[in-house]
């Protein structure tokens, strides 16, 4: 789970920003006639930022998710552009000010299945494939699991948040 709040970051912003944070997590499991021939389950994270200065963007990111990385990409961000503003003469147009709130959580409260019980999963779909349809000579039965999960926050105070599951089977 990420940091659904990031307001507390927002005295960090010198000129306009965009902060976002965001997880990935996925199960993908292939069962082959049978056998388990793929089995895995990862995560992929970061936190990013992109600062608006005088015409320019400037961007900095991080794969940890931690307090002082976060810190450290608006500070990156924000030196970044400003040193490309200072390179680029390109008149400093303002940005518009649009303030929008949002958040869409479609997380369950279920407790989650254990990998096993996944493979079981897969495993009984195969065999009732198996049962139902004998004629079939060979059998890939699939499943790829996807949690996506994302918190922004802008300096003119829009904030969003989403957590979106996807499964494929």
């Amino acid at each position: 789970m990420i940091l659904k709040e990031l307001g507390g970051y927002s005295n960090l912003f010198t000129e306009y920003t965009e902060l976002r944070i965001q997880e990935n997590r996925s199960v993908g499991i292939a069962v082959v006639n049978g056998d388990v021939m793929s089995n895995f389950r990862t995560s992929s994270s970061g936190v990013s930022a992109r600062t608006y200065s005088n015409g320019v963007w400037g961007f900095a990111s991080d794969p940890e998710i931690k307090d002082k990385n976060i810190r450290k990409v608006i500070a990156f961000a924000t030196r970044n552009a400003k040193f490309l503003s200072s390179r680029e003469n390109r008149g400093g147009k303002q940005l518009p000010v649009t303030l929008g709130n949002g958040a869409r959580d479609f997380s369950t409260k279920n407790p989650r299945n254990s990998q096993k019980d996944l493979i079981d999963f897969v495993r009984k779909i195969d065999s009732r494939i198996l049962q139902e349809f004998k004629e079939i000579s060979s059998r890939t039965v699939a499943l790829q699991l996807l949690d996506m999960e994302k918190s922004l926050l802008t300096s003119h105070g829009s904030s969003a948040y989403s957590m979106t599951p996807r499964s494929i089977m």
